[in-house]
């Protein structure tokens, strides 16, 4: 059975029906995501959230670890800040190799100086940590508000600079 949550606007499915569709389902979640996926560097990914990737996450977590209509509201409540409002984006940036010494300082910027990612156009606007700053492989991110021209991703790290543009499926907002 498919829930819809009014106050969420999250489509939930029970557990065996979502085993039936599973397969199908991360097919377009994968080809979703790829679309708003970019690598800024050798160390860094980040993936632009939509209301659709949240929801598969969901999924997945009540997947694995199972629990009822009282679990899934905790975990949409607890992931609701990675959909982003009209005027922003959010990312969950990826830190690839914290063994080496661009990802331990790509995981030390991102939770504590996250404005040396930004995007850019002909304003800039620099990332914003959602919720509390931790170190780590994953970082939370948020740009608000987006000016409609931004076009590219760029982060500042130890003197260098690098540029991707954004993802065509995220400048259609």
């Amino acid at each position: 059975m498919v829930r819809i949550r009014p106050e969420t606007g999250f489509a939930l499915i029970d557990a065996r029906s979502y085993e039936g569709i599973r397969g199908a389902y991360l097919k377009v979640l994968r080809l979703h995501k790829a679309a708003r996926r970019v690598r800024v560097c050798s160390g860094l990914s980040l993936l632009f959230e939509s209301r659709q990737t949240v929801q598969g996450h969901i999924q997945e977590v009540l997947r694995a670890e199972g629990g009822g209509p009282e679990r899934a509201q905790r975990l949409v409540e607890e992931y609701r800040a990675l959909v982003p409002e009209s005027d922003e984006l959010c990312v969950t940036a990826f830190v690839d190799g914290e063994d080496n010494a661009l990802g331990r300082q790509l995981a030390h910027v991102l939770a504590f100086e996250p404005g040396c990612l930004f995007l850019e156009g002909p304003a800039r606007c620099s990332a914003q940590p959602i919720g509390k700053p931790e170190l780590g492989a994953v970082h939370y991110l948020r740009f608000r508000p987006v000016p409609p021209e931004a076009e590219v991703v760029v982060l500042e790290l130890m003197g260098e600079r690098w540029r991707v543009p954004l993802p065509p499926a995220v400048r259609k907002r």
